[in-house]
Formats: C-alpha cells, structure tokens, sequence
C-alpha cells in the first residue's frame, strides 16, 4: 500500500469511526426538554439529520472496505458501483442540504433549529459531527477519491427515492404514534410555539 492509498484509508477510518461514535451517542443522549405531546411522536427517526449520518456513516465504511480490498476483484468493482450512487444520488446531496440548512436557520435564529435550552442535554460535538463535519468531509472525499457518477436521471432517482423513503417511513411512523395522543402537529409542518418551524424537529428529540 502505497502513501497515498495509506493516506486515504486513514481519512476513511476516521470519519466511519466519528459517524459510528455519533449513532452510539445519540443512543446515550438524555431526554430531550419536550413541552408538548405532539413533540415526542416517532423519535430520531424522524429527523433528516439522523437518516443523513446513517447515510455517511454506511457511505465511508464502505469506502473503508474498498481500500482494503484489491482493484482485480469482482467484489472491489461491485462495491466500487454502490459507493459512487450513493456519493452521487444520497451522501453529496443531502450533505450538503443537512448542513446548509442547519446553519442557515441557526443563523438567522437558532432558537429555529437549535435552541438555546438544549445546550445543557445535547453535546456540542455530537452536533458539531452531524452538521458540520459531514460538509468537510465530503470536500475532501470529492478531492482524493475518483468517482464515476451515474447519469443524471439515475442520479436524480437515487436523491428523490431517498427523500420518499424518508418522509414515508416518518409520516408512517407519526401517523402510528399519534393515535395516542391528543394533539399534534404534521411532518415538517410549523408548531404554534415561539421556537416552533418546519426545521425545529432536526434535533429536538433525537434521544427517543
């Protein structure tokens, strides 16, 4: 192995180890300063920033894998196809989403996206892993690693199949946690409190 294929499984380790820390670290969190019922439906799982960091986290092992794994194989190119759709339809994409809107609600007023109250139960660099390590991360994965990116449309399927994916399984999920309760407020849809938007959910309640 030579330095820069060193180099590069180094970088992979790294970054799959943050990620896999991050999802063991949302298990440990503390419950989160709910005020409402409506705000306890359907836990982490509905939140983007949680389906993103899975998203990465599968995404470096994989690349971890393939720097382990010699480039005769048929196993490397397999692995080698589902690494470059997911880089191309799921991992860049909504990266970068996650961490532009995120830090762009906070901003503007993070009492948005982040508020103030949950500094004391939410560790700052366990926010810091999901929403702003992921952006570099990425820049340096586009700059010492090759991709071949899928065609457009199939690219294109890849980003909006995941999204599907994503608000079915967490309408389906509140859908089914609301029949509990007596009062609520739709996905992504704003709540009437003062911190209350359509991306306050990001982490509000990720310990559930």
């Amino acid at each position: 192995m030579n330095t820069r294929s060193l180099v590069r499984l180094l970088f992979h380790l790294l970054i799959t180890a943050a990620y896999f820390c991050a999802l063991i670290g949302y298990q440990l969190l503390p419950p989160m300063p709910h005020k409402r019922p409506h705000e306890h439906f359907a836990g982490r799982f509905k939140y983007l920033t949680y389906w993103n960091l899975i998203a990465h986290f599968v995404f470096f092992a994989v690349s971890c894998i393939l720097d382990l794994l010699k480039t005769s194989t048929t196993g490397f190119f397999t692995l080698a196809k589902i690494k470059d759709k997911l880089y191309a339809g799921i991992v860049l994409p909504y990266g970068v989403f996650v961490v532009g809107m995120f830090w762009g609600l906070y901003a503007i007023d993070r009492e948005l996206i982040f508020p103030r109250v949950l500094d004391a139960v939410f560790p700052p660099w366990l926010n810091h892993v999901s929403h702003t390590v992921i952006l570099p991360a990425l820049l340096i994965e586009t700059y010492i690693v090759k991709h071949r990116h899928p065609q457009r449309r199939e690219g294109l399927m890849y980003t909006a199949g995941f999204g599907l994916m994503y608000l079915i399984c967490s309408w389906t999920k509140v859908k089914g946690d609301r029949r509990d309760a007596t009062e609520g407020c739709g996905l992504g849809s704003p709540c009437t409190s003062k911190s209350g938007a359509a991306f306050y959910p990001f982490v509000r309640q990720h310990s559930q």
